[in-house]
């Protein structure tokens, strides 16, 4: 590997994105460029493992929330849809590289 791309490599960084909007079965996801930049990462294993975390912890709410009563008030039901939109965006996230060019709007 030759010096000046093994610095590319080192000055690279990774992003946690996800998209603004939820798609519907018939829309297809926006182009990178419109997505939301969660968090920056040094490495693209540091990214995948919270993108991992935070669906792990986004599931064990879930799973814990319907385990509860069903008779359940309104402000609970209310907490549960925004954890499911959340969660539907979080489903969808995807770590790229800081120089990915999809993330350069045409």
């Amino acid at each position: 590997m030759k010096l000046r791309h093994a610095a590319a490599l080192v000055l690279t960084g990774w992003y946690l994105i996800v998209p603004h909007d939820i798609p519907t079965e018939k829309e297809s996801l926006p182009p990178l460029f419109q997505w939301t930049v969660q968090r920056t990462f040094s490495t693209k294993i540091r990214c995948e493992h919270e993108l991992d975390k935070e669906l792990a912890s986004l599931k064990a709410a879930q799973e814990a929330a319907t385990a509860e009563d069903q008779r359940a008030n309104q402000k609970r039901t209310d907490n549960m849809e925004i954890m499911t939109l959340v969660g539907s965006v979080i489903q969808y996230g995807k770590c790229v590289a800081t120089d990915d060019p999809r993330l350069k709007e045409k």
